[in-house]
């Protein structure tokens, strides 16, 4: 055996190809952190295995939106801008398997009240979801988005936080005066409109699949996309990597295929619900971190909405599953930037940049609050449990997407069509 051949087959020698030193430093942390949830939950959680599970969920949700680099935001805008459908017809595969999934457990009453899963359809969602459209593309990033970036070394994702947590905040103190608006006209659903609660499972699930497969089907004939296999290879080529680094290294230093991505997402949104009962969800969590910060500084919200949440409150964040979910995808996302050699945070940004992401970030999480959730909580989320909601959030958002992408050049911002 020559020793070009022991290198090859080496054990020691293939960690060291998945940069084995990270590797081990990342795992050992993410098992230090689930050992530590575990003993915060005792006494408190029902399960205290609860918050440990909801910090690897959390993970793997950061692992898997850094890798396959799935994003919302981008990939409206270059749907209107350019009419690449990638992006886009990827999130519908996702709600296509997602359906499926989430079907079985209203089918076998896991999950026995479907209503308690809907969220109203209002003005105040209305509005909520269009403005939210508007300030992602100028924020430049989602809920979701800002929170994997953010962990892959993406600086400025920390100010779109930052303000997120603000806007998110500041809406909790003002959803009386909203909730007062109008009715919207033709749509009488302000408790919410469940399709299993009005049609069963079967006939929810199906016309659900059906309508999702005809707007993939659309979105195929009429746009264009990047195969998966020329997506791959530029990503490789940008990391550096060769044939050789793929096969089961792939999973921790990428990149992965978009579709693959898909499937991931909608199958740790069901090991959400079936862990928690409730679906994967973003902004509660930035709502509650902004509540926290004030009481830091001696302002205690007492507002209806935080009075029916005076536990939230009073517990530590790290009882908050949704909170420890939210941890979870940045150090997920921290870890296969890493792993994959790119987590390069730069330091620096213009103070142009900083004010108009930190203010469109603002915007951005008190639209979100209004609108009952963001892309996750409320659109993903939403049409994964049958929520009306759901596709009425994506209508609202889809014209402030594209009013949106029309202004980023206003702002100095580019496309981002890469």
């Amino acid at each position: 055996m020559t020793p070009s051949t022991a290198t090859v087959l080496s054990p020691l020698g293939m960690a060291k190809k998945i940069h084995s030193i990270p590797m081990i430093i990342g795992l050992a942390l993410l098992f230090i952190g689930s050992i530590a949830l575990y003993f915060v939950g005792e006494g408190v959680m029902d399960n205290q295995f609860t918050l440990p599970a909801m910090l690897v969920v959390g993970v793997l949700f950061g692992m898997t939106l850094y890798h396959a680099a799935f994003g919302f935001g981008r990939a409206y805008r270059r749907f209107m801008l350019y009419g690449d459908i990638t992006g886009i017809r990827a999130q519908f595969v996702m709600l296509a398997i997602a359906t499926l999934l989430f079907a079985p457990l209203f089918a076998t009453g896991y999950l026995e009240d479907p209503e308690v899963l809907v969220s109203p359809i209002t003005m105040q969602m209305v509005i909520g979801a269009f403005v939210f459209g508007i300030s992602m593309q100028i924020a430049d990033g989602c809920a979701s988005g800002c929170l994997y970036e953010a962990g892959g070394g993406d600086s400025k994702m920390l100010i779109t936080i930052l303000g997120f947590i603000i806007g998110a905040f500041l809406a909790t103190l003002h959803l009386e005066w909203w909730s007062e608006l109008p009715e919207l006209p033709l749509i009488q659903f302000e408790d919410g409109f469940s399709l299993i609660a009005e049609f069963g499972w079967f006939a929810a699930a199906a016309g659900q699949l059906l309508f999702i497969v005809v707007i993939i089907g659309l979105l195929t004939y009429f746009g264009k996309s990047t195969p998966c296999r020329v997506r791959l290879e530029r990503e490789e080529e940008q990391r550096g990597l060769s044939k050789a680094d793929r096969g089961w290294k792939t999973f921790f230093i990428g990149p992965w295929p978009i579709f693959i991505g898909a499937g991931a997402l909608a199958a740790l949104n069901w090991m959400t619900t079936v862990i928690t009962g409730a679906p994967w969800g973003v902004v509660s969590a930035f709502s509650l971190w902004g509540a926290k910060a004030s009481m830091f500084f001696g302002f205690t919200p007492e507002t209806e909405y935080w009075e029916n949440r005076t536990e939230l409150l009073e517990n530590s964040v790290f009882l908050d599953t949704t909170s420890v979910v939210n941890m979870g995808v940045i150090l997920g996302a921290l870890l296969a930037a890493i792993w994959a050699k790119k987590f390069a945070p730069k330091a620096s940004m213009a103070m142009k940049t900083f004010i108009i992401t930190i203010v469109a970030s603002i915007i951005m999480g008190y639209a979100a609050r209004l609108a009952f959730g963001c892309n996750i909580g409320a659109f993903f989320s939403g049409v994964a449990t049958f929520s009306l909601h759901g596709w009425i959030w994506l209508l609202a958002a889809l014209p402030g997407v594209w009013i949106g992408a029309k202004l980023r050049p206003f702002f100095g911002l580019d496309s981002n069509f890469k």
